[in-house]
């Protein structure tokens, strides 16, 4: 079985619904390694980063995403933090 990126912001967050699925199950289910970015992608800073890594170390990763993939996702965010930032700027 593998997670959705929703069920691991669900689970992340300690939501008792997604917490009592998870302790129903036989085993632990798989994490997704686009869901593992995805999620990584959104933290807000290094310590939210780092909070979200600890939390997703349990899970057994498939599908791990290449360097390439993540440097990739990494620029993406870079760029769309720029963006965001120059489209502010432009209205104030």
């Amino acid at each position: 079985m593998l997670l959705d990126t929703d069920v691991l912001i669900d689970l992340e967050k300690r939501h008792p619904n997604a917490l009592a699925w998870l302790s129903s199950l036989s085993a632990l289910p798989s994490v997704c390694g686009f869901s593992a970015l995805e999620l990584k992608r959104g933290s807000k800073d290094l310590k939210e980063l780092r909070k979200i890594e600890t939390f997703l170390k349990p899970f057994p990763l498939f599908g791990q995403p290449t360097k390439t993939l993540t440097l990739l996702s990494i620029s993406i965010s870079r760029s769309e933090e720029h963006t965001s930032e120059l489209q502010s700027r432009q209205y104030l």
